[in-house]
């Protein structure tokens, strides 16, 4: 018999891995319509008023660019996509590996991943608004 516990660890997996899904699904149709032109989105206000990058300035050509498997050219652009990605399939990979063995797996280095993401978007954007990466 499944204990309480049990059955809310596999509902809170299949939850998680749903959603991870749908959230991807949903990223590569935004990037698909940005990268056929169907898709116009605003000007980031940041730079209109300073004309200095925010954190995400890039991030939706980088997306196109993913989409496009221009991987490199994604990453001069913006490296948050990519990263987005990557954790987002380890997330699904693991919610998988939980369903099949009947036991969630902790990711206990979430916190850790997603620190080392804004330290690497803050480094990123110090570095292009220095001039040191060239412009988007």
């Amino acid at each position: 018999m499944i204990s309480l516990s049990e059955r809310r660890d596999r509902r809170a997996g299949m939850w998680y891995l749903s959603s991870s899904i749908l959230l991807l699904i949903l990223a590569s149709l935004v990037c698909h319509l940005v990268s056929r032109g169907g898709l116009k989105l605003w000007s980031c206000a940041l730079f209109e008023m300073t004309g200095m990058y925010c954190l995400t300035c890039g991030a939706t050509r980088a997306a196109a660019s993913m989409w496009q498997f221009k991987i490199l050219e994604s990453l001069w652009y913006n490296p948050l996509p990519v990263i987005f990605v990557t954790c987002m399939c380890i997330v699904i990979l693991f919610e998988i590996i939980g369903l099949i063995r009947k036991k969630r797996i902790q990711i206990e280095w979430v916190p850790w991943i997603s620190a080392g993401t804004v330290v690497i978007l803050f480094i990123f954007c110090m570095l292009r608004n220095l001039g040191i990466i060239g412009p988007i």
